[in-house]
């Protein structure tokens, strides 16, 4: 097993304590996939070898009504109900996630705002759980999190 580095270290202990592990765990499927362009429900519909109006009719809506579903998708005005309904209809799952533009765990943009302060504040050496400890602390302080624009609470 490779040595990982006192900072990485506290990092992952940091992460644990806050709770980010298990949520970034089902994240971490999305950070890399590719966003499609256009209607999942026409490349679904498509895939299944469904009709329009074979669709239509398992939401008793008429063949017109689900081209419009597949339209207004295409352009984002389609609302999530529609889309979960339609994904069933489909006798598909509706996944729905949004995720950091940087495609990184979130757990990562919070700590680089918080990796130096917790190694400014550790005596040296610095050790993991020192690391750890006052990035908790920080990541808690209402004026760190409003310097950092993350609340307007104080």
């Amino acid at each position: 097993m490779p040595k990982i580095s006192p900072v990485e270290f506290g990092y992952r202990l940091w992460k644990y304590r806050e709770g980010y592990f298990e949520i970034e765990e089902t994240l971490e499927p999305f950070l890399n996939c590719k966003i499609l362009e256009g209607s999942w429900l026409r490349i679904a519909r498509e895939l299944s070898q469904l009709s329009h109006a074979s669709v239509a009719r398992r939401l008793n809506i008429n063949r017109a009504t689900w081209a419009k579903y597949e339209a207004r998708e295409a352009e984002g005005t389609i609302t999530l109900d529609t889309l979960k309904r339609a994904a069933e209809a489909l006798d598909c799952e509706f996944v729905y996630a949004i995720r950091p533009k940087r495609r990184v765990p979130f757990s990562q943009i919070v700590w680089e705002k918080l990796e130096s302060i917790a190694l400014a504040k550790c005596p040296k050496p610095p050790h993991p759980y020192g690391i750890a400890a006052v990035a908790q602390d920080y990541f808690k302080r209402a004026k760190f999190r409003q310097e950092q624009g993350w609340s307007e609470r104080s």
